[in-house]
């Protein structure tokens, strides 16, 4: 849904055509320009992940160790 369609729909409901209601609906719109930055970092981070998934998974086995003996 467009942004201009849901200003319109909030203004046939008068309840919540309140300045403050559609300023944080207008603060909840996520669209692709926030999400793909993020995405693209959660991917990097994986990807890294993926690299050195030996070596990592040889870290988590000896730190779950390391506090199991105890």
């Amino acid at each position: 849904m467009e942004l201009q369609n849901l200003v319109l729909h909030l203004s046939v409901y008068p309840g919540l055509a309140s300045p403050s209601a559609v300023g944080s609906f207008l603060l909840l719109y996520v669209g692709p320009d926030q999400i793909l930055p993020l995405t693209s970092a959660l991917a990097a981070i994986i990807g890294i992940l993926l690299m050195f998934w030996q070596r990592t998974v040889a870290l988590v086995r000896k730190v779950w160790q390391f506090f199991t003996k105890r």
